[in-house]
């Protein structure tokens, strides 16, 4: 992937993050009223609190670069629900254009894996790139070399 590719996509990525936080955050603070919408709309209050719980904690994660496919994934999901259960009457326009924008930008982030500008790093251990043996003294087909394969034939 070039560097544009991988700057353009820390870009999505802050962006959401900064957007699912803060309405996760504003959510969390005007739990009552969530809380109160939710049920008139007949949702169970349990949702309520997942729903805070997905947008602010995916929300962070994406700033943070840690967890990106995972909380992009679960903030889809949360925008995909959004968009059937609430905004999809209200129309294209002023309903739900903007989930349905945040959900293209977390299918992206989803699918496609990068790490730059991200913690992500500083929480794995490199994966080494040795050949590994195993029990069976045989060596995994994908680290043999030529010369290797040649022996074992």
């Amino acid at each position: 992937m070039n560097k544009q590719t991988e700057w353009a996509l820390v870009v999505g990525r802050m962006i959401l993050g900064a957007i699912m936080l803060t309405h996760g955050v504003s959510k969390f603070i005007g739990l009552d009223g969530l809380l109160a919408q939710f049920d008139v709309l007949g949702f169970p209050a349990a949702l309520a609190y997942v729903t805070v719980f997905v947008e602010a904690g995916a929300g962070a994660t994406l700033l943070l670069g840690i967890f990106v496919r995972i909380s992009a994934a679960l903030l889809g999901f949360t925008m995909a629900g959004a968009i059937i259960l609430v905004d999809f009457q209200y129309g294209l326009i002023q309903g739900y254009e903007l989930p349905l924008v945040l959900l293209g930008l977390s299918a992206v982030l989803t699918l496609v894996k990068t790490r730059k500008g991200a913690l992500y790093p500083a929480f794995h251990r490199p994966v080494s790139t040795e050949k590994h043996n195993f029990p069976s003294g045989e060596k995994r087909r994908s680290t043999q070399t030529n010369e290797t394969k040649r022996s074992i034939s």
